[in-house]
This record gives structure tokens, sequence and C-alpha cells, in this order.
């Protein structure tokens, strides 16, 4: 997926070339399924009959057939060429489009319905998706080592109370709960503990999406961050064992995909195994 960052004023440039090439796709789309019809209809006429050179429908389903990859192959041809603008369509019965943008220090996906292209929409592709630079994101680094520090210890609390809770409940069943049951401070206890935990760790998760930080994975450590790179919107990549922002992937990639910020392709990078 092309990611490029557009101005208002680069979109709106775009958008007469757009209306092309959407009206283009939207009559090659209805050609191709019109074309897929009749070649059903021979299919269900003559079943594995209508390849024989003999048939009389032979001819006419060998002209179908090659009139769907071309329909095709021009459809995908102009897709093509509203990615390598950096144009996307949202809804292609509708006419909307539309193209990454950065609008207050967040990214957006800023689209406009092409019967009516002077008001644009804008969309935040996360909830606060704030586009950090490199150095912002580094300084972020020392906070995000104490949230998973703290996600930790809320996951080794949590698994040790549940564990308490659950022998209590296995040894007496629904009797625990009985208010004159000895040991039924206790499991009010648990359960006020693991209620509190699960609201902490919440409370951590709810501090990272106010930072604009996209929480990847917490038991690994896993943090990305919106950037804007070789005009594109990328991901910064952090895990919490790396010493610094060393990796970035494109948006609709994972970790995986992982490649050094010195523009090096480094498979460790994206091996999610090769720091354990």
């Amino acid at each position: 997926m092309n990611a490029k960052v557009l101005t208002v004023e680069e979109a709106h440039a775009l958008l007469p070339r757009v209306k092309e090439i959407v009206d283009r796709l939207r009559r090659l789309r209805h050609q191709i399924a019109a074309t897929q019809e009749r070649i059903a209809v021979l299919e269900a006429l003559w079943d594995d009959e209508i390849r024989n050179e003999s048939n009389p429908d032979a001819e006419e389903y060998r002209k179908h057939k090659l009139t769907n990859r071309r329909q095709v192959r021009q459809f995908r041809k102009n897709a093509e060429e509203l990615d390598r603008l950096g144009c996307h369509v949202k809804d292609l019965d509708s006419g909307i489009v539309g193209v990454f943008h950065v609008r207050d220090g967040k990214a957006v996906f800023m689209s406009w319905n092409l019967d009516d292209t002077a008001h644009e929409t804008y969309e935040e592709l996360e909830n606060n998706p704030r586009v950090y630079s490199v150095e912002e994101a580094r300084a972020m680094l020392p906070r995000l080592r104490e949230i998973f520090r703290e996600f930790d210890r809320v996951s080794e609390s949590l698994e040790k109370a549940r564990h308490e809770l659950s022998l209590l409940e296995v040894m007496w069943g629904d009797d625990v709960e009985d208010d004159d049951h000895p040991d039924a401070p206790q499991v009010r206890r648990l359960t006020q503990e693991i209620r509190r935990l699960v609201r902490y760790g919440r409370d951590l998760e709810r501090e990272l999406h106010l930072a604009g930080c996209v929480l990847t994975d917490f038991q690994r450590g896993l943090i990305d961050f919106y950037h804007v790179r070789d005009g594109q919107i990328v991901y910064l990549c952090w895990q919490r064992d790396e010493p610094d922002i060393i990796a970035w992937h494109p948006l609709d990639a994972g970790y995986a995909t992982r490649r050094s910020l010195d523009n090096t392709d480094k498979g460790e990078l994206g091996n999610p195994h090769a720091q354990d």
C-alpha cells in the first residue's frame, strides 16, 4: 500500500485525474460483471463440454474469457495508478476516495465524495494517532520502560491472586461466598485486588493511547509510533529490550517486515525470537 502523505492542496490538484480513474473503474467493474455472467451462463448450459472445439458456443466462450482477462488487467492497471498517486478508494459505488494526511500533528485519512470535492472529511487512523519524529519517540522510551515493568508486576500479581481465589473456590465451592464463611473475607479481598489490578492495567494502556503510542503486544513489550518517512506514513517500531528506536515497518505490515532506520535490510529485525 502506498501510504504517501499529501497536503490538502496536493490532494485537490489530483482530484480531476482521480475522478477519471474512478469513473473508469466503475465502468470496468460493470463490464467485468456482465462478461462473467455470460461466461457463467455458458458454463451452466454446457458444463465441461463448452471447452471442446466442436461445441457450437466454444468460440463465443473463448471470446468472453479473453475479454474478461483484458477487462481485469485494465481494472488492475487503473487501480495501480491510483495507488501510485497515493489515492485510495474507500467506496467505489459512492465515489468516496481519500489520501493519507497529517492534520494537527495526527495521522488521518482525508477523503471526498467525488461529486462534492469542495468538502473533505478527516478520519483518524487510530485513537489519538499522533505522528512522532524519531527524537520524540526516543524521548518516550524511559516512561515506556517503566510502564512495561508495571505491566509485568500487574500480570504477576493478577496471576497470583487468581490462583489463590481459584484454590478457595475449588476447596469450598459456592459456600465460600457466604458472609459467615471463615474464608469469605479472603475471597472478598482477592476479588477486590483483582479488580484493582485490572483497572490499573487499563489505566496504563490508556496512558499509552493518550500519548499516541500503539500498543501492539504488552507481554512482549511492542510499541508502534506513527511516523512520516520519505513522504509516507509508517510505523516506528520498538521492543522493550531494545536500547533505542532502531526499526520501522510499513503501515499495512507487521513486526516481521521491520527494517533498520538506516535503510539496510536486516533479517534479524523481523525475527520475533531474535532477542529472546
